[in-house]
């Protein structure tokens, strides 16, 4: 056996902007499997493949909360107007509702991550934060659809019900979905 040399220990930078998408894949899902109390930037740090001394010099958990929630309510958003966009002549409700039964089996951490930020949204630390992303977000589906509050209310319901039964495996178990 060889030794090792420093040539085989010299570690290839990775410039920022991919980091910080290392980084935000991995807190979504750690988020997204633990919530804000749960969650560990030590296990963040490790997914994403940087030393946890090095993640708190550049963020913070909050921030990375923040940022985590913020990317998973964008890729629902994406879904969402992907789904409008290609079916233009359909009920925009019920297109959005079948792209989000779709979303909550392709990519279960963004999903779950939402669930995690409602049940923060009265947290001291990041419940402001939470409240102005759900509204924000719920201003973009009532922009996307052109629907009544009444009804963009009652989809963001289906969708809790939704996330509810997959997050409890509910649809292979017993067909709920």
């Amino acid at each position: 056996m060889s030794p090792v040399t420093d040539a085989d220990t010299v570690r290839t930078r990775i410039p920022a902007a991919e980091r910080r998408e290392l980084v935000l894949d991995a807190a979504v899902i750690e988020f997204g499997d633990h919530g804000w109390h749960g969650a560990r930037v030590e296990a963040i740090a490790a997914r994403a493949g940087i030393s946890h001394p090095y993640l708190m010099r550049i963020s913070s958990k909050r921030n990375l909360f923040v940022d985590a929630m913020d990317r998973a309510f964008d890729r629902m958003e994406a879904s969402f107007t992907e789904a409008v966009t290609a079916s233009p002549e359909a009920d925009p409700i019920v297109t959005i509702g079948e792209a989000h039964r779709r979303l909550l089996i392709e990519d279960g951490a963004v999903m779950r991550l939402h669930m995690h930020a409602l049940a923060v949204a009265s947290d001291d630390d990041v419940g402001a934060a939470v409240r102005d992303r759900v509204g924000r977000f719920f201003d973009r589906l009532r922009d996307l659809t052109g629907a009544s509050e009444d009804r963009i209310r009652t989809c963001f319901a289906v969708g809790l019900a939704y996330a509810a039964f997959v997050t409890l495996d509910l649809p292979e178990k017993d067909g709920h979905l």
